[in-house]
């Protein structure tokens, strides 16, 4: 144990004994084997609404990279970040690209818009493959919600409500008074903060 990454360890070996008649002082053969490269660093995550961007440092020696992506279920998906932690909230890993040597970035695409995912990468060499990187995870920029037509529920309160979004953390809600034909003109209020996984508001004081 304790042995260096990207390292060459060569051995030999002979007998010895106490007898008058013991073995020949001679050394056995001396076969050479190199521990795994190092694990590269996966780098921060950026991300559009379908794509995530994967970069990492490059490991001298390396014959390629292998990314494995896994997502968070969407059991999971509107519970707060300390569940990311939790082995039970993702699905298992796949892989998901196999590159050439000396590739240190990778564009996941084809993603679903508000949904979480994690990375990790290693790289491959002619002894076999390192260990795996640090993980990433992130979340693709959500879409934005539908808001429903208002509902009177007296002279004096209007009932707001929505669709609940993959990846918010919570909702800003705005409201002007309309003028004109539509709402173009006229100021927003300042935003309303709403919670987490909250879909209705009840807007009273008209």
């Amino acid at each position: 144990t304790g042995l260096s990454l990207s390292t060459e360890y060569c051995y030999r070996v002979k007998a010895y004994s106490t007898n008058t008649n013991g073995p020949p002082a001679v050394y056995s053969n001396e076969p050479c084997l190199y521990t795994p490269l190092a694990a590269p660093t996966l780098n921060a995550l950026t991300a559009t609404a379908t794509q995530v961007d994967l970069t990492w440092n490059n490991i001298s020696g390396n014959t390629g990279y292998e990314v494995q992506m896994r997502t968070m279920s969407t059991s999971y998906a509107q519970y707060p970040a300390s569940y990311y932690a939790q082995e039970y909230a993702w699905s298992a890993w796949s892989t998901v690209a196999t590159l050439a040597a000396d590739t240190i970035t990778h564009s996941q695409t084809a993603l679903t818009s508000g949904y979480t995912y994690q990375f990790r990468v290693r790289d491959t060499y002619s002894g076999g493959t390192s260990a795996w990187s640090n993980t990433q995870w992130i979340t693709t920029i959500p879409p934005a919600p539908t808001l429903n037509a208002p509902t009177a529920a007296s002279t004096t309160q209007r009932n707001l409500s929505w669709n609940n979004i993959y990846g918010e953390t919570g909702f800003r809600l705005e409201w002007k008074l309309r003028s004109g034909a539509d709402c173009t003109e006229g100021t927003w209020s300042a935003p309303v903060s709403i919670g987490q996984n909250v879909v209705t508001y009840n807007h009273t004081g008209l």
